[in-house]
């Protein structure tokens, strides 16, 4: 036991779910500078109060370990919430008209000086009852063309621009479809129609957007910030860091504007230099601030029509009834590409959700094994939307653990069943249930600003798998309480290394805490995603103290 003076504050009377198998619950937790020194039982831990310490009653409210949400995009979510049009469909905005997202783009436009950029966010093209289809370049036209316009799809993979845009990025007749992506054109004609799919083509035109100065992205940085301690997160894993973003989250831990611990994931254009060495590798950093993985991408997005299948969409795209999406970086790049990080010591994270992207991620972390047989390197598949059961087992085998956007049952579900994959398939996206069986290791996640960052809604759909329609989506891939939980802490932590230091309630580990309203493992299931979040603590710092603060969650599911 330690002294104790040595305590510096005591939680007692609390219902404490550790998430160590070991000492699974407990009613009190002590703790000393940033780490925990103690789990137990009141009457044990009240000695070791001295005059200074600090006890707080929980009050019979639950303690759990903070969460951790294991893949978002926190600058991206910042200025996007911030400074875009919001486009989305209930229950994440009110556009469910094609009218209604030329209206919002117009008064955009009537606030905004001509030649100044006006962007909008994450339209759902099925969500419009008068004109179910993607904006072309025409209809962003008759918006404005004295502003260069760029809205981005639901799926953040395909985008749509209007002229001004357009030639801004240079593309015409003549330009070709890029590496990652295509250009869809009019009919008869190769003159592009403003409609952008895949990585490739949508970064030709946001790579364009002024960046704003490090003041004004560090104001929008504390949006996201402030979300994610709202909703119980203490680690974070922002999952594409560009050039610069780095930077100016070091600038953020600088200045105190950083209070959730964060994992960058380097975009490889930032880890590799022109001559393919690593200037870093994955766990660089301090405890607060380190890097992780290198972000890779198979494919692009399935509810995008972009990620890439072994069997056709549901719904032809452009007519094509064969369509099956396209990689984003051809298979032979990506082994190349997956080698290069795996021999120098980095971890990969690898975007894929279609079936046959998934394979190309498997084969790719396949060859790296086997030519350099560096051991639990945790490489990491994201999204893993359309797994099946054969990958699964190669999963397991190799040792590669996947992070599910479980966000995609509940935001989605209904439209992967009417237009996107069918029923059948439709049932298997983000099949936890079998990976489970398999002895696959994963976590799941919100890839906000897709969806709110909300490990508690994360919960709801793991252990209900209901849509936003109402409908159960696989139910025999529906897991329990414990299980989910177990993704979005402890889990979410192994996946990037962090596992001896955050993830569970134990000694040693840091003090960081969530406490919660009700318990997760006795709240009935239809009601986990409305469990409020008193407070929360990282390093044994109170960061969000619901009693005190008047902060509200700027990014919200109003459902």
């Amino acid at each position: 036991m330690p002294a104790k003076q040595e305590i510096d504050t005591l939680y007692l009377h609390g219902n404490v779910v550790t998430m160590d198998d070991a000492n699974p619950r407990a009613d009190a937790v002590a703790t000393a500078g940033e780490r925990i020194v103690a789990v137990g039982q009141a009457s044990e831990l009240r000695e070791l109060a001295g005059p200074a310490t600090r006890v707080v009653d929980l009050g019979g409210r639950t303690m759990i370990p903070g969460f951790v949400e294991p893949h978002t995009h926190g600058p991206i979510y910042s200025q996007e919430v911030f400074d875009s049009v919001n486009l989305r469909c209930p229950p994440l905005g009110v556009v469910d008209r094609f009218s209604t997202l030329l209206e919002r783009l117009r008064e955009r436009a009537e606030q905004t000086p001509a030649g100044e950029w006006i962007i909008g966010a994450r339209f759902d093209e099925h969500s419009f009852t008068d004109d179910p289809r993607l904006p072309t370049r025409w209809d962003l036209d008759e918006v404005s063309t004295e502003h260069p316009i760029f809205v981005t799809h639901r799926s953040g993979h395909s985008a749509a621009a209007n002229s001004h845009a357009l030639r801004l990025a240079g593309i015409d007749e003549n330009t070709p479809d890029p590496r990652g992506g295509s250009l869809d054109r009019e009919a008869g004609s190769q003159e592009p129609n403003g409609v952008l799919r895949g990585k490739g083509a949508v970064f030709q035109v946001w790579g364009l957007i002024p960046e704003l100065d490090d003041d004004a992205a560090l104001a929008r940085l504390s949006i996201s910030q402030n979300d994610y301690l709202l909703s119980g997160i203490t680690s974070t894993h922002d999952a594409y860091i560009l050039p610069g973003w780095a930077r100016l989250y070091q600038k953020a831990l600088a200045r105190d504007q950083l209070p959730v611990r964060t994992t960058m994931f380097l975009d490889a254009g930032v880890a590799f230099n022109a001559n393919g060495q690593a200037s870093f590798v994955s766990g660089f950093g301090n405890d607060h601030l380190r890097i992780g993985a290198v972000k890779l991408f198979a494919d692009g997005s399935v509810p995008g029509f972009t990620g890439w299948l072994t069997e056709p969409y549901l719904t032809p795209v452009n007519g094509d009834a064969q369509h099956v999406g396209s990689p984003t970086t051809p298979p032979d790049a990506l082994a190349e590409l997956v080698l290069r990080a795996h021999s120098q010591g980095f971890q990969v994270a690898i975007h894929a959700g279609g079936d046959a992207g998934i394979d190309s991620a498997i084969d790719a972390i396949r060859k790296a094994q086997e030519s350099d047989g560096r051991t639990d390197a945790r490489h990491r598949i994201e999204h893993a939307h359309c797994t099946r059961e054969d990958q699964l087992e190669a999963m397991a085998e190799l040792g590669i653990t996947p992070s599910f956007f479980i966000g995609h049952v509940y935001y989605w579900g209904d439209r992967y069943v009417e237009h996107i994959l069918g029923q059948e398939r439709a049932d298997r996206i983000s099949p936890l249930r079998s990976a489970i069986e398999h002895g696959v290791r994963f976590s799941v996640h919100s890839d906000s600003p897709h969806v709110p960052a909300d490990p508690l809604r994360d919960l709801y759909s793991c252990v209900t798998r209901e849509t936003s329609g109402g409908r159960v989506l696989g139910a025999d891939q529906q897991i329990d309480v414990q299980q989910a939980l177990r993704a979005v802490t402890i889990d979410a932590a192994w996946q990037s290394f962090t596992e001896q230091d955050v993830g569970s309630i134990e000694p040693g580990k840091f003090a960081d805490l969530t406490i919660l309203d009700e318990d997760p493992l006795t709240t009935p299931a239809e009601q986990l995603r409305n469990i409020g979040v008193a407070e929360v603590i990282i390093g044994g710092r109170t960061r969000y103290d619901r009693e005190t603060s008047d902060k509200t969650k700027t990014f919200v599911d109003v459902s």
